[in-house]
């Protein structure tokens, strides 16, 4: 039972750490954007070391949404380096069928990080690799 709640206490966490993520991006308060980058962290370092265990259900969903807001929080901070991480974790998660769509975006936005970073090779692949899934979902 005290797995059970330890995994609901995580959802509800990461729920809150969503809302307050989409607030702080609306607002665009550099010290809002800070502490929920923070939270979204935390939330999901605590999903990744139930993962498996309590969690049931749509677990790598969840994982790959977080993971997408954390990456958007991480721009609005400037935090190149953030976004390409918490990118490249998501990634996994989404090349899935049911998610390929979602796995286009993905590409691109690392495919973009990687340009700004310098990185034109490691782009050129991403970037490469999102339009030939995009073509296969046509």
């Amino acid at each position: 039972m005290e797995d059970f709640m330890r995994a609901k206490r995580a959802f509800l966490k990461s729920n809150q750490a969503r809302l307050d993520a989409k607030l702080a991006l609306q607002s665009e308060e550099s010290e809002a954007l800070h502490k929920v980058k923070q939270m979204l962290e935390d939330s999901i370092t605590e999903m990744t070391e139930m993962q498996g265990n309590q969690f049931r259900g749509n677990t790598d969903r969840n994982m790959a949404e977080l993971l997408c807001l954390l990456c958007k929080v991480a721009w609005a901070c400037g935090d190149s380096q953030g976004v390409r991480h918490a990118l490249e974790r998501e990634l996994p998660l989404r090349r899935t069928r049911a998610q390929e769509g979602e796995a286009v975006v993905t590409l691109a936005n690392l495919g973009r990080v990687c340009l700004e970073t310098g990185d034109l090779d490691t782009a050129e692949r991403y970037l490469s690799e999102a339009e030939l899934t995009m073509q296969g979902l046509a």
